[in-house]
């Protein structure tokens, strides 16, 4: 397993050009790639192609800092070579978390709760020479939907970094208007792919909120919420619901729909290059941009009753589960620290201090901003206890919530098209309840 995120493997990139790095520099941001050989345990990979990758991650390095994040692409010159079953490698550099522990956490977060890859961290070495710890955070592609969706092989889209995102909203019937917000990654072989994304910016902007199945016949809302929740939980900048872009949507051939999905947890835990409102560290409204009609997932969507309570019962579930310092996630990141912590401080390519490290698990810490500025990298323990004690006492979060002790069926394993009985037990917390909906899915996807 590439991902497995209790290894810490040694990545090596040999570069076959004397002046790799010159050409690297020169292909920012879109390549071409470079050409090497890369080997992990062991195994060599001839011919991969690699590019230096990133906006922030590379525009706000310090000067002169090598520190680059780079992409590699496995199947450069043999389109059947995989590693471990992947085609591509994002090898991310750690820009705004001295921790180096903020985007694997946020990413391997989702993965339980929403169609999302994996991360884990890998020490990289470049023609011989040590280049430090990365994240190797898995690429949005094909190999990563086939682990959700019975058919993988849909339409995607990326909505790049934008301050001032397209938020999938309808803008006329004509393509110009969305070519120049988002990027066709595959086309999923529709003659025109583009009109089932602008039918779903259509849809979500235009259509009677009271046609709750019209809108979500074409824009699976439940898939929705538990993206923007999480979002919202761990106050990632780079969102759907920050700036109305980095994110992706992805066309289901299967269910003939489409799914968004987050994209680029480099500012999750609350860091932020522009500032949240109020320049708080974890104090972000549950229902932060609720009003924004630039972004009608959030504005519109939640005009529904039932969506908006469904959105603040994910929250609540995340709350109640993994999002606890003194739970899974603190074992689970000081883990990651003790893996990695004498590589981090022996890296001399590092973008921020060793103190630094050690400090941002447990305090905040001020950085560069990377362009005469400085911001504060809030604390990892600081903020998942800032951030859980903050949104279980607001008022939208806090509400009571019926009990549900127990849900069950017949078949344990039903087969397709067999009746299956659900029951479950439900109570109300003040009164009795009148009325249960069920809702389901067999996994995330």
């Amino acid at each position: 397993d590439l991902f497995d995120d209790t290894i810490l493997r040694e990545v090596r990139l040999d570069f076959m050009d004397s002046d790799w790095w010159q050409k690297l520099k020169q292909g920012w941001p879109n390549g071409p790639d470079i050409l090497a050989d890369l080997t992990i345990d062991g195994i060599v990979y001839q011919g991969v192609g690699v590019r230096i990758k990133g906006n922030s991650s590379y525009f706000f390095l310090p000067p002169g800092s090598q520190k680059v994040s780079l992409n590699v692409t496995v199947n450069f010159t043999d389109p059947l070579l995989r590693v471990y079953g992947m085609k591509t490698l994002n090898l991310n550099n750690g820009i705004e978390d001295p921790t180096f522990c903020r985007e694997v956490t946020y990413q391997n977060f989702i993965y339980g709760y929403s169609p999302n890859g994996r991360g884990n961290h890998v020490k990289l070495v470049l023609n011989g020479n040590g280049w430090g710890i990365y994240e190797n955070i898995q690429q949005y592609n094909k190999d990563m939907l086939e682990e959700f969706y019975v058919n993988e092989d849909g339409a995607r889209f990326k909505c790049p970094n934008n301050p001032n995102g397209p938020g999938l909203r309808y803008k006329g019937a004509n393509k110009s208007a969305y070519s120049g917000a988002y990027e066709i990654h595959d086309d999923g072989d529709l003659t025109d792919p583009w009109q089932v994304l602008i039918d779903t910016c259509d849809r979500i902007t235009n259509e009677p909120l009271t046609n709750y199945d019209t809108i979500d016949d074409q824009f699976s809302i439940d898939h929705a919420m538990w993206t923007v929740a999480l979002e919202n939980l761990f106050m990632d900048e780079d969102s759907y619901i920050s700036k109305g872009a980095d994110f992706h949507v992805y066309w289901d051939l299967h269910e003939g729909r489409m799914h968004l999905h987050q994209h680029d947890g480099n500012e999750s835990f609350g860091v932020s290059f522009f500032g949240w409102p109020g320049g708080t560290l974890w104090q972000l409204s549950p229902l932060h941009n609720g009003g924004d009609v630039n972004k009608p997932v959030l504005s519109r969507l939640w005009g529904i009753p039932e969506v908006k309570q469904r959105y603040l019962a994910h929250l609540r579930t995340m709350l109640n589960g993994g999002f606890d310092w003194t739970g899974e996630m603190e074992d689970q990141i000081l883990a990651y620290k003790a893996m990695i912590q004498a590589e981090v401080l022996a890296d001399d390519k590092k973008i921020y201090s060793d103190q630094d490290f050690l400090d941002n698990f447990t305090q905040n810490v001020v950085i560069s901003d990377g362009a005469g500025g400085t911001m504060t990298a809030p604390g990892l323990q600081l903020f998942v206890e800032g951030r859980r004690s903050f949104l279980l006492a607001h008022q939208a979060v806090k509400k009571k919530a019926p009990v549900i002790p127990a849900v069950w069926h017949t078949p344990v394993n039903p087969l397709p098209g067999q009746s299956t009985r659900v029951m479950a037990r439900v109570a109300g917390p003040d009164k009795p309840v009148g009325l249960v909906k069920l809702w389901y899915q067999p996994a995330p996807g």
